[in-house]
Protein backbone atom coordinates (compact mmCIF):
# COMPACT_ATOMS: atom_id res chain seq x y z
CA UNK A 1 0.00 0.00 0.00
CA UNK A 2 1.28 3.35 -0.76
CA UNK A 3 0.53 7.23 0.15
CA UNK A 4 -0.30 9.53 -2.06
CA UNK A 5 1.19 13.04 -2.06
CA UNK A 6 -1.98 14.72 -0.36
CA UNK A 7 -1.68 11.64 2.15
CA UNK A 8 1.72 13.07 2.87
CA UNK A 9 0.50 16.64 2.78
CA UNK A 10 -1.70 15.66 5.84
CA UNK A 11 0.61 13.57 7.49
CA UNK A 12 2.94 16.70 7.45
CA UNK A 13 0.43 19.09 8.69
CA UNK A 14 -0.73 16.54 11.59
CA UNK A 15 2.19 16.51 12.66
CA UNK A 16 3.13 20.11 12.76
CA UNK A 17 0.09 21.28 14.31
CA UNK A 18 0.43 18.39 17.04
CA UNK A 19 4.04 19.52 17.73
CA UNK A 20 2.63 22.84 18.24
CA UNK A 21 -0.39 22.69 20.21
CA UNK A 22 1.67 20.56 22.91
CA UNK A 23 4.68 23.30 22.49
CA UNK A 24 1.93 26.22 23.20
CA UNK A 25 -0.45 23.50 25.24
CA UNK A 26 -3.51 24.50 22.83
CA UNK A 27 -5.88 22.60 23.93
CA UNK A 28 -8.07 23.39 20.71
CA UNK A 29 -4.99 22.72 18.32
CA UNK A 30 -4.46 19.22 19.69
CA UNK A 31 -7.72 17.99 19.46
CA UNK A 32 -8.08 18.83 15.99
CA UNK A 33 -4.54 17.43 15.05
CA UNK A 34 -5.42 14.38 17.01
CA UNK A 35 -8.42 14.20 14.37
CA UNK A 36 -6.85 14.46 11.90
CA UNK A 37 -4.34 11.89 12.44
CA UNK A 38 -7.79 9.42 13.01
CA UNK A 39 -9.01 10.35 10.41
CA UNK A 40 -5.57 9.35 8.88
CA UNK A 41 -6.12 6.18 10.58
CA UNK A 42 -9.19 5.43 9.06
CA UNK A 43 -8.60 6.40 5.75
CA UNK A 44 -5.76 3.70 6.05
CA UNK A 45 -7.83 1.01 7.49
CA UNK A 46 -10.59 1.85 5.29
CA UNK A 47 -8.41 1.04 1.66
CA UNK A 48 -7.47 -2.43 3.97
CA UNK A 49 -10.53 -3.53 3.60
CA UNK A 50 -11.73 -2.33 0.36
CA UNK A 51 -7.97 -4.29 -0.93
CA UNK A 52 -8.77 -7.46 1.02
CA UNK A 53 -12.23 -7.71 -1.05
CA UNK A 54 -10.68 -6.94 -4.34
CA UNK A 55 -10.24 -10.57 -5.33
CA UNK A 56 -14.23 -10.37 -5.95
CA UNK A 57 -13.73 -8.05 -8.86
CA UNK A 58 -13.84 -9.52 -12.23
CA UNK A 59 -13.23 -8.29 -15.64
CA UNK A 60 -14.27 -9.44 -19.09
CA UNK A 61 -13.33 -8.14 -22.23
CA UNK A 62 -14.23 -8.07 -26.18
CA UNK A 63 -13.87 -6.52 -28.91
CA UNK A 64 -16.29 -5.41 -31.55
CA UNK A 65 -14.81 -7.93 -34.50
CA UNK A 66 -12.30 -10.08 -35.14
CA UNK A 67 -10.89 -8.99 -38.20
CA UNK A 68 -10.48 -4.92 -38.77
CA UNK A 69 -8.26 -2.70 -41.41
CA UNK A 70 -6.06 -0.75 -40.35
CA UNK A 71 -6.86 2.66 -39.45
CA UNK A 72 -10.59 1.72 -38.76
CA UNK A 73 -11.81 2.17 -35.36
CA UNK A 74 -12.29 -1.12 -33.43
CA UNK A 75 -14.57 -1.14 -30.61
CA UNK A 76 -13.61 -2.25 -27.50
CA UNK A 77 -15.88 -3.14 -23.79
CA UNK A 78 -14.77 -3.85 -20.70
CA UNK A 79 -17.52 -5.32 -18.40
CA UNK A 80 -16.22 -4.96 -14.54
CA UNK A 81 -18.31 -7.38 -12.26
CA UNK A 82 -18.45 -6.52 -8.32
CA UNK A 83 -18.98 -9.73 -6.58
CA UNK A 84 -18.24 -8.65 -3.34
CA UNK A 85 -21.11 -7.33 -0.57
CA UNK A 86 -18.97 -4.37 -0.20
CA UNK A 87 -18.89 -0.91 -2.53
CA UNK A 88 -15.36 0.52 -3.93
CA UNK A 89 -15.44 4.33 -3.78
CA UNK A 90 -12.73 5.33 -5.93
CA UNK A 91 -11.34 3.02 -8.72
CA UNK A 92 -8.91 4.10 -11.26
CA UNK A 93 -8.65 1.61 -14.36
CA UNK A 94 -6.16 1.58 -16.42
CA UNK A 95 -5.89 -0.50 -19.54
CA UNK A 96 -2.67 -1.40 -21.18
CA UNK A 97 -3.51 -0.96 -25.05
CA UNK A 98 -0.77 -2.20 -27.06
CA UNK A 99 1.50 0.36 -28.94
CA UNK A 100 -0.49 0.02 -32.77
CA UNK A 101 -3.86 0.79 -31.12
CA UNK A 102 -4.56 4.76 -30.70
CA UNK A 103 -7.19 5.27 -28.71
CA UNK A 104 -9.60 8.04 -30.24
CA UNK A 105 -9.87 10.26 -27.30
CA UNK A 106 -7.48 10.92 -24.57
CA UNK A 107 -5.68 7.65 -22.48
CA UNK A 108 -7.58 4.79 -22.02
CA UNK A 109 -7.66 6.00 -17.99
CA UNK A 110 -11.47 5.64 -16.41
CA UNK A 111 -12.35 6.84 -13.08
CA UNK A 112 -14.99 4.58 -11.78
CA UNK A 113 -16.73 3.60 -8.32
CA UNK A 114 -18.62 0.11 -7.90
CA UNK A 115 -21.83 -0.55 -5.73
CA UNK A 116 -21.85 -4.08 -4.39
CA UNK A 117 -23.04 -6.82 -6.59
CA UNK A 118 -22.98 -4.13 -9.59
CA UNK A 119 -22.20 -4.31 -13.42
CA UNK A 120 -20.30 -1.61 -15.17
CA UNK A 121 -19.90 -1.44 -19.01
CA UNK A 122 -16.69 0.70 -20.29
CA UNK A 123 -17.33 1.24 -24.50
CA UNK A 124 -14.51 2.81 -26.18
CA UNK A 125 -12.91 2.88 -29.49
CA UNK A 126 -9.56 2.61 -30.42
CA UNK A 127 -7.83 3.25 -34.13
CA UNK A 128 -6.05 0.20 -35.30
CA UNK A 129 -2.64 2.25 -36.78
CA UNK A 130 -1.06 -1.12 -38.06
CA UNK A 131 -1.93 -4.75 -39.43
CA UNK A 132 -1.23 -7.95 -37.54
CA UNK A 133 -2.43 -9.50 -34.81
CA UNK A 134 -3.26 -7.24 -31.28
CA UNK A 135 -3.49 -8.54 -28.24
CA UNK A 136 -5.02 -6.96 -25.19
CA UNK A 137 -4.11 -8.11 -21.97
CA UNK A 138 -3.21 -6.49 -18.99
CA UNK A 139 -5.21 -4.10 -17.09
CA UNK A 140 -4.46 -2.34 -13.82
CA UNK A 141 -6.66 -1.10 -10.75
CA UNK A 142 -5.73 1.10 -8.31
CA UNK A 143 -7.68 1.21 -5.78
CA UNK A 144 -7.66 3.88 -3.34
CA UNK A 145 -10.10 5.53 -0.14
CA UNK A 146 -12.18 8.60 -0.28
CA UNK A 147 -9.82 10.85 0.37
CA UNK A 148 -7.50 9.78 -1.75
CA UNK A 149 -4.94 9.43 0.67
CA UNK A 150 -3.73 5.66 0.07
CA UNK A 151 -3.54 3.53 -2.97
CA UNK A 152 -2.96 -0.01 -3.81
CA UNK A 153 -2.68 -1.74 -7.57
CA UNK A 154 -4.25 -4.52 -8.86
CA UNK A 155 -2.91 -5.81 -12.01
CA UNK A 156 -5.53 -8.22 -13.67
CA UNK A 157 -4.33 -10.35 -17.07
CA UNK A 158 -7.76 -10.19 -19.37
CA UNK A 159 -6.60 -11.44 -22.87
CA UNK A 160 -8.33 -10.83 -25.95
CA UNK A 161 -6.85 -10.19 -29.75
CA UNK A 162 -8.16 -9.28 -32.89
CA UNK A 163 -6.43 -9.32 -36.35
CA UNK A 164 -6.45 -5.94 -38.73
CA UNK A 165 -5.50 -6.20 -42.53
CA UNK A 166 -3.55 -3.98 -44.62
CA UNK A 167 -5.16 -1.36 -46.36
CA UNK A 168 -6.35 -2.45 -50.02
CA UNK A 169 -5.01 -0.10 -52.62
CA UNK A 170 -5.00 -1.37 -56.15
CA UNK A 171 -2.39 -0.56 -58.18
CA UNK A 172 -3.61 -0.85 -61.98
CA UNK A 173 -0.10 0.45 -63.57
CA UNK A 174 1.39 -3.13 -61.75
CA UNK A 175 -0.78 -5.28 -63.20
CA UNK A 176 -0.13 -4.27 -66.62
CA UNK A 177 3.79 -4.40 -65.16
CA UNK A 178 2.74 -8.13 -64.18
CA UNK A 179 1.20 -9.11 -67.36
CA UNK A 180 4.11 -8.25 -68.97
CA UNK A 181 7.06 -9.96 -67.19
CA UNK A 182 5.31 -12.57 -65.98
CA UNK A 183 3.49 -13.97 -69.13
CA UNK A 184 4.35 -17.58 -69.61
CA UNK A 185 2.49 -18.49 -72.81
CA UNK A 186 4.57 -19.09 -76.90
CA UNK A 187 2.86 -20.12 -80.05
CA UNK A 188 3.18 -23.33 -81.28
CA UNK A 189 0.85 -26.02 -84.05
CA UNK A 190 -0.38 -29.16 -84.09
CA UNK A 191 -1.96 -31.63 -85.56
CA UNK A 192 -5.57 -29.52 -85.18
CA UNK A 193 -3.41 -25.78 -86.22
CA UNK A 194 -2.27 -23.13 -84.31
CA UNK A 195 -2.58 -23.38 -80.41
CA UNK A 196 -1.22 -21.62 -77.39
CA UNK A 197 1.96 -23.85 -76.06
CA UNK A 198 1.96 -24.05 -71.76
CA UNK A 199 4.02 -26.87 -71.19
CA UNK A 200 3.98 -30.85 -70.95
CA UNK A 201 2.32 -33.21 -68.62
CA UNK A 202 2.36 -37.07 -68.42
CA UNK A 203 -0.23 -39.03 -70.54
CA UNK A 204 -3.56 -39.94 -69.07
CA UNK A 205 -6.11 -42.56 -70.12
CA UNK A 206 -8.65 -39.97 -72.08
CA UNK A 207 -6.48 -37.55 -73.34
CA UNK A 208 -6.56 -36.60 -77.04
CA UNK A 209 -3.64 -39.27 -79.13
CA UNK A 210 -2.85 -35.86 -80.68
CA UNK A 211 -0.99 -34.19 -78.54
CA UNK A 212 1.36 -36.94 -77.60
CA UNK A 213 4.71 -36.02 -78.46
CA UNK A 214 5.43 -38.99 -80.40
CA UNK A 215 8.94 -38.04 -80.74
CA UNK A 216 10.22 -38.21 -76.57
CA UNK A 217 8.19 -41.53 -76.63
CA UNK A 218 10.28 -42.71 -79.11
CA UNK A 219 13.60 -41.67 -77.66
CA UNK A 220 12.27 -42.57 -73.54
CA UNK A 221 9.07 -45.21 -74.06
CA UNK A 222 7.82 -42.74 -72.01
CA UNK A 223 4.50 -40.70 -72.91
CA UNK A 224 3.67 -36.73 -72.38
CA UNK A 225 1.23 -34.72 -74.23
CA UNK A 226 1.15 -31.01 -74.96
CA UNK A 227 -1.13 -29.16 -72.77
CA UNK A 228 -2.58 -25.73 -74.45
CA UNK A 229 -2.84 -22.43 -72.84
CA UNK A 230 -7.06 -22.53 -71.55
CA UNK A 231 -6.07 -26.30 -70.71
CA UNK A 232 -3.77 -24.94 -67.81
CA UNK A 233 -2.98 -22.33 -65.14
CA UNK A 234 0.11 -21.10 -64.33
CA UNK A 235 1.32 -21.88 -61.14
CA UNK A 236 2.65 -18.45 -59.49
CA UNK A 237 4.98 -18.32 -55.62
CA UNK A 238 4.39 -15.24 -54.11
CA UNK A 239 6.73 -14.73 -50.98
CA UNK A 240 6.02 -11.35 -48.82
CA UNK A 241 8.86 -10.61 -47.22
CA UNK A 242 8.46 -8.35 -43.96
CA UNK A 243 11.45 -6.97 -41.30
CA UNK A 244 10.66 -6.28 -37.98
CA UNK A 245 13.78 -3.07 -38.89
CA UNK A 246 10.93 -2.22 -41.41
CA UNK A 247 8.42 -1.17 -38.81
CA UNK A 248 10.95 1.29 -37.17
CA UNK A 249 11.10 2.87 -41.19
CA UNK A 250 8.88 5.60 -41.13
CA UNK A 251 5.78 6.49 -38.70
CA UNK A 252 2.18 4.83 -38.51
CA UNK A 253 0.41 4.29 -40.35
CA UNK A 254 2.89 4.60 -43.17
CA UNK A 255 6.13 2.47 -41.72
CA UNK A 256 8.01 0.64 -44.17
CA UNK A 257 6.58 -2.55 -43.46
CA UNK A 258 2.50 -1.04 -43.71
CA UNK A 259 3.72 -0.18 -47.01
CA UNK A 260 4.83 -3.60 -47.97
CA UNK A 261 1.87 -5.12 -46.28
CA UNK A 262 -0.05 -2.71 -49.14
CA UNK A 263 1.63 -4.04 -51.88
CA UNK A 264 0.92 -7.36 -50.48
CA UNK A 265 -2.40 -7.63 -50.59
CA UNK A 266 -2.65 -5.91 -54.11
CA UNK A 267 -1.08 -8.27 -55.75
CA UNK A 268 -2.42 -11.15 -53.95
CA UNK A 269 -6.14 -9.83 -55.25
CA UNK A 270 -4.41 -9.23 -58.53
CA UNK A 271 -3.44 -12.87 -58.77
CA UNK A 272 -6.65 -14.31 -57.03
CA UNK A 273 -8.35 -13.34 -60.06
CA UNK A 274 -6.58 -14.63 -62.54
CA UNK A 275 -7.25 -18.47 -64.02
CA UNK A 276 -3.52 -18.97 -61.44
CA UNK A 277 -2.86 -21.56 -58.72
CA UNK A 278 -1.11 -19.48 -56.27
CA UNK A 279 0.93 -20.49 -53.32
CA UNK A 280 1.65 -18.55 -50.69
CA UNK A 281 4.43 -18.19 -48.07
CA UNK A 282 4.99 -14.99 -45.54
CA UNK A 283 8.21 -15.60 -42.88
CA UNK A 284 6.49 -14.35 -39.56
CA UNK A 285 9.78 -15.25 -37.36
CA UNK A 286 12.25 -18.08 -37.67
CA UNK A 287 10.47 -19.99 -41.02
CA UNK A 288 7.65 -19.28 -43.48
CA UNK A 289 3.99 -19.92 -42.76
CA UNK A 290 3.20 -21.19 -46.23
CA UNK A 291 -0.40 -22.05 -48.05
CA UNK A 292 -0.70 -24.00 -50.69
CA UNK A 293 -3.39 -23.42 -53.68
CA UNK A 294 -5.27 -20.20 -52.07
CA UNK A 295 -8.28 -19.62 -53.90
CA UNK A 296 -11.36 -17.29 -53.16
CA UNK A 297 -11.16 -13.93 -50.84
CA UNK A 298 -7.98 -12.72 -50.47
CA UNK A 299 -9.44 -11.75 -46.91
CA UNK A 300 -9.47 -14.99 -45.44
CA UNK A 301 -5.76 -15.75 -47.24
CA UNK A 302 -4.61 -12.73 -45.48
CA UNK A 303 -5.98 -13.33 -42.08
CA UNK A 304 -4.35 -16.45 -42.04
CA UNK A 305 -1.15 -15.12 -41.93
CA UNK A 306 -1.59 -11.98 -39.99
CA UNK A 307 -3.37 -14.02 -37.64
CA UNK A 308 -0.37 -15.26 -36.50
CA UNK A 309 1.87 -12.24 -36.81
CA UNK A 310 1.66 -9.63 -34.17
CA UNK A 311 1.57 -6.08 -35.47
CA UNK A 312 5.28 -5.09 -35.15
CA UNK A 313 6.18 -8.48 -35.59
CA UNK A 314 8.32 -9.89 -38.90
CA UNK A 315 11.19 -12.34 -40.45
CA UNK A 316 13.76 -13.31 -38.26
CA UNK A 317 15.68 -15.15 -40.82
CA UNK A 318 17.62 -14.12 -43.64
CA UNK A 319 16.40 -14.20 -47.46
CA UNK A 320 17.42 -17.16 -47.96
CA UNK A 321 14.91 -18.78 -45.75
CA UNK A 322 12.56 -18.22 -49.17
CA UNK A 323 14.88 -20.57 -51.15
CA UNK A 324 14.16 -23.53 -49.22
CA UNK A 325 10.05 -23.48 -49.73
CA UNK A 326 9.95 -26.46 -52.08
CA UNK A 327 12.02 -28.33 -49.18
CA UNK A 328 8.86 -27.66 -47.06
CA UNK A 329 6.14 -28.02 -49.61
CA UNK A 330 7.64 -30.68 -51.64
CA UNK A 331 7.03 -28.80 -54.83
CA UNK A 332 9.78 -28.87 -57.21
CA UNK A 333 11.13 -25.09 -58.29
CA UNK A 334 10.39 -25.79 -62.08
CA UNK A 335 6.84 -26.60 -61.37
CA UNK A 336 6.95 -22.59 -61.06
CA UNK A 337 6.08 -20.23 -63.62
CA UNK A 338 6.98 -17.12 -61.46
CA UNK A 339 8.18 -16.62 -58.09
CA UNK A 340 7.53 -13.07 -56.40
CA UNK A 341 9.01 -11.28 -53.86
CA UNK A 342 8.00 -8.22 -52.10
CA UNK A 343 10.95 -6.99 -50.54
CA UNK A 344 13.12 -3.50 -50.27
CA UNK A 345 16.54 -1.83 -51.09
CA UNK A 346 16.79 -1.65 -47.27
CA UNK A 347 16.25 -5.54 -46.66
CA UNK A 348 18.92 -5.86 -49.49
CA UNK A 349 21.75 -4.07 -48.12
CA UNK A 350 21.58 -5.38 -44.69
CA UNK A 351 21.87 -8.81 -46.32
CA UNK A 352 23.99 -7.97 -49.16
CA UNK A 353 22.69 -8.22 -53.08
CA UNK A 354 24.44 -12.49 -52.51
CA UNK A 355 20.89 -12.56 -50.88
CA UNK A 356 19.05 -11.84 -54.25
CA UNK A 357 21.85 -14.23 -55.88
CA UNK A 358 21.18 -17.47 -53.93
CA UNK A 359 17.49 -16.83 -54.38
CA UNK A 360 18.27 -17.12 -58.20
CA UNK A 361 19.72 -20.04 -57.97
CA UNK A 362 16.80 -21.38 -56.04
CA UNK A 363 14.97 -20.29 -58.54
CA UNK A 364 16.68 -19.76 -61.84
CA UNK A 365 14.59 -17.74 -64.22
CA UNK A 366 11.36 -17.39 -61.81
CA UNK A 367 12.82 -14.75 -59.87
CA UNK A 368 10.51 -11.14 -59.77
CA UNK A 369 11.16 -8.68 -57.19
CA UNK A 370 8.43 -6.38 -56.60
CA UNK A 371 9.59 -2.87 -54.56
CA UNK A 372 7.45 -0.87 -53.23
CA UNK A 373 6.97 2.58 -54.02
CA UNK A 374 8.88 4.54 -51.14
CA UNK A 375 11.12 7.10 -50.35
CA UNK A 376 14.05 5.11 -49.72
CA UNK A 377 17.00 7.44 -50.07
CA UNK A 378 16.64 9.25 -47.49
CA UNK A 379 17.42 6.17 -45.38
CA UNK A 380 21.14 5.45 -46.80
CA UNK A 381 23.75 7.52 -46.21
CA UNK A 382 24.84 8.58 -49.34
CA UNK A 383 22.73 8.02 -52.90
CA UNK A 384 25.40 6.67 -55.07
CA UNK A 385 25.05 3.32 -52.23
CA UNK A 386 21.24 3.09 -53.13
CA UNK A 387 22.08 3.14 -56.75
CA UNK A 388 24.62 0.73 -56.25
CA UNK A 389 21.83 -1.58 -54.91
CA UNK A 390 19.25 -1.01 -57.09
CA UNK A 391 21.83 -1.61 -60.31
CA UNK A 392 23.96 -4.51 -58.76
CA UNK A 393 20.55 -5.89 -58.45
CA UNK A 394 19.01 -5.61 -61.64
CA UNK A 395 21.90 -6.15 -63.34
CA UNK A 396 21.28 -10.23 -61.05
CA UNK A 397 17.84 -10.39 -61.86
CA UNK A 398 18.60 -9.50 -65.67
CA UNK A 399 21.00 -12.40 -65.65
CA UNK A 400 19.47 -15.03 -63.94
CA UNK A 401 15.67 -13.78 -62.90
CA UNK A 402 12.57 -12.50 -64.56
CA UNK A 403 12.59 -9.09 -63.44
CA UNK A 404 11.59 -6.07 -61.88
CA UNK A 405 8.24 -3.89 -60.87
CA UNK A 406 8.55 -0.75 -58.85
CA UNK A 407 5.15 0.45 -59.21
CA UNK A 408 4.04 3.83 -60.06
CA UNK A 409 1.29 4.17 -57.40
CA UNK A 410 2.15 5.18 -54.01
CA UNK A 411 0.73 3.44 -51.02
CA UNK A 412 0.96 6.19 -48.24
CA UNK A 413 -1.97 6.67 -46.66
CA UNK A 414 -2.46 10.40 -46.98
CA UNK A 415 -4.64 11.13 -44.32
CA UNK A 416 -4.93 12.13 -40.95
CA UNK A 417 -4.81 9.96 -37.36
CA UNK A 418 -8.24 10.78 -35.62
Amino acid sequence: MKITIAGYTHVIIAILLLTYSIAVKDTIGLGLSLSLILLLYYSYHQLRAVVGDAERISIERSVGRRVYTELEKADLRLTIINKSKRGFPRIVLIDELPKYLLLTEGKPVFTISLKPGSITNLIYEAAVTAPGKHELGRIHLLLSDLLGYFYETITLNVPESFTALPLQTPSEAMVKSMNRIIGVYVKGKSTTGLYDLASFREYNPGDDIRRIVWKYYAKTRRLIVRVDYGETRPRILLLIDVRREDWEIGEPPNTLAQIQLRQARSILEYLLKTSGRIDVAMCTGDVPKIRLDVTGDPVEVLYDFLSVTPAGAGCNSPLGIYGKIPDYTGRSPDEYDAVILVTNPLTIKREGVGSINNLIKSYPGKLVLIIPNYNYLQYFEVEAEFKKILWETARLIEKGGRGIIVPEESMIYMGALE
